[in-house]
């Protein structure tokens, strides 16, 4: 993979019109430059203000091309929400109101400003309360059979496997659980009374079980009650805050936006048609809710196509955010009229993208762009042009330099968390957050833990170790306590030492910057037992391609994510015992 995002793009040479590859920036025949005009975007007619141009004017889009639809592409921390937070702002200005589904947590400042509310468990938010079985503003039939689709999907989606008994009997269920007007767990005693009725309906009824388990009692059932706060969606302002659920399990946060953008799109379908735009869907981390499988199970509510082209002849317009355009299922791009395009470093990312704008010269460009730098090609012009998201800078030094006193104090919080210790408003810190990217004093880093969404960090450059190194240990030390372990932190050696009465257990955390076998055989010479933490999955690949190559290591240490340190910390018994910490 890292060799196919180095591949340079083949270009016909504007200057001798021969064909010729573009790692350079000049034709290697007659060496004109390959560098491609774009369209200032300054000629454009529109009415909802984006950002600047490269002549500095003032431009955007217009909004009945948002009736179209818009897909907004591009790596973590580069300007994607900064472009949505506009385009909601300067088109709310006009009198139209938005759903925005908000996995992590960042649009509480739209709704403020606009007057808009939160849904969510926050400070200040407003309980998601939804009516999962009693539904008395939607046909009992078609509501049956829009949940069977979403629950059935999501499963698929995440790898359980429904055989066609499993998927009669959560039809029935599912359709007996509204007419009685029930709530979750009602749905599962439905399953195993109707369970009856099947050909060993018990196993089967148990199977299904086990899959509803994490949709109807994992963290999201606090939804699930009466006092429905959702109805009406058309009409409102509102800011769905999915964090609290996206960062503990994707499969509850998927499940919950699927459901909710099947009341949108029904709520919606019954409103008349609009030849203008009056509401926005922004569906943040699309590729979770949009992908090829979750739009493309054998059983869905509506195809994706279907759901945006009514969606349009109501006037409402979708907003795709997504990472990867290869991710999403090809009917959304399909559908999708407008693009905005932030830098994305992935080659095949980049080609599928450049694609999409209509122009595959512009691969370079696309691979090159700065933060808050788009390529943006609206419905209703032949090219795309390039803008700058017009953001005010930070209101104040003072609290620039606190953001980066607080980042280098305390480097293991997440952005959402430090953000509420500092007491900022999400417009603000996002400011200064983007200042300081802007500035090349910080930078974004990801780390996933294997549970829920990747937790996002701020470190600032240079600083050693990095965030993701500091998030990793403060975790680990925090899951020790409470299993009761003695242990010491290092500064030379494996990181952390958890200490037993015959031998001691050693715990690396890697962040990918320094993997090597050496050093591991090195630890394992005063380590009975390893545990290599670490902070992405392409991590764990380069430990296990180590490991595979030596079976004494590989019988001797273990690679995990963080959330499977505390199960491999119990299958070796590394608390059975706390003997006192020797000194260092």
């Amino acid at each position: 993979m890292e060799a196919s995002q180095e591949r340079p793009t083949i270009v016909v040479c504007p200057g001798c019109k021969r064909l010729t590859t573009n790692e350079t920036g000049y034709c290697h025949h007659c060496g004109a430059s390959l560098e491609l005009p774009l369209l200032s975007g300054s000629g454009y007619e529109w009415d909802i203000y984006l950002g600047r141009s490269l002549g500095g004017e003032r431009t955007g889009i217009l909004s009945r091309d948002l009736r179209r639809h818009m897909t907004i592409l591009g790596m973590v921390g580069y300007g994607k929400t900064l472009l949505t937070k506009r385009l909601v702002l300067e088109a709310s200005k006009m009198g139209v109101n938005y759903t925005i589904l908000d996995w992590e947590g960042e649009y509480g400042d739209i709704a403020s400003v606009t007057g808009g509310v939160v849904l969510g468990y926050g400070p200040r938010e407003t309980p998601l309360r939804i009516n999962l079985f009693n539904r008395e503003d939607m046909d009992p039939m078609i509501y049956s059979s829009m949940l069977f689709s979403t629950m059935s999907n999501v499963l698929r989606d995440n790898g359980w496997d429904m055989t066609p008994q499993m998927e009669s009997l959560l039809r029935d269920s599912i359709e007996e659980a509204v007419a009685r007007k029930t709530g979750p767990k009602g749905l599962l005693d439905l399953v195993m009374e109707k369970s009856s009725e099947y050909p060993q309906g018990r196993q089967t009824a148990y199977a299904l079980k086990s899959r509803l388990a994490p949709l109807l009692r994992g963290v999201v059932s606090r939804v699930f009650r009466d006092g429905d706060t959702l109805r009406p969606l058309m009409g409102r302002r509102v800011v769905i805050d999915l964090s609290w659920v996206s960062r503990v399990s994707a499969i509850e946060a998927q499940f919950l936006s699927r459901l909710i953008m099947g009341l949108f799109y029904y709520e919606a379908i019954r409103t008349g048609d609009s030849p203008v735009l009056k509401h926005l869907l922004v569906v943040e981390e699309a590729e979770e809710v949009l992908s090829p499988a979750g739009c493309g199970g054998e059983v869905r509510f509506i195809s994706p196509v279907s759901y945006m082209m009514h969606l349009r002849r109501k006037g409402v317009g979708l907003i795709i955010v997504a990472h990867s355009p290869k991710l999403l299922d090809p009917g959304v791009l399909r559908m999708t009229g407008n693009m905005a395009v932030f830098r994305i470093d992935n080659y095949e990312d980049a080609r599928f993208a450049t694609g999409m704008l209509g122009n595959m010269d512009l691969m370079g460009e696309v691979q090159s762009l700065g933060v808050g730098e788009a390529l943006v090609k609206p419905s209703s012009a032949g090219e795309p042009f390039k803008l700058m998201v017009d953001m005010p800078d930070a209101s104040s030094d003072g609290d620039y330099v606190r953001l980066i006193s607080h980042i280098r104090e305390y480097p293991y919080l997440a952005q959402r968390d430090r953000r509420a210790m500092l007491g900022m408003s999400s417009s603000k810190f996002a400011r200064l957050v983007r200042r300081g990217l802007e500035e090349g004093v910080l930078e974004t880093v990801t780390v996933n833990t294997g549970r829920g969404r990747p937790v996002k960090l701020l470190q600032v450059k240079g600083d050693n170790p990095g965030a993701a190194h500091h998030f990793l240990e403060h975790r680990i030390k925090g899951i020790l306590d409470m299993e009761g372990c003695r242990y010491a932190v290092l500064e030379r050696g494996p990181d952390i030492v958890v200490f037993r009465e015959s031998d001691n257990i050693c715990i690396e955390i890697e962040t990918g910057t320094n993997i090597s076998e050496g050093k591991y055989m090195r630890f394992l010479e005063y380590c009975d037992k390893m545990i290599i933490v670490c902070s992405t999955r392409r991590c764990i690949l380069r430990v296990s391609s180590i490991m595979a190559r030596d079976p004494g290591l590989q019988s001797r240490a273990t690679v995990t994510l963080l959330a499977g340190l505390r199960r491999s910390l119990r299958r070796i018994n590394a608390c059975s015992t706390h003997s006192p910490v020797p000194g260092n």
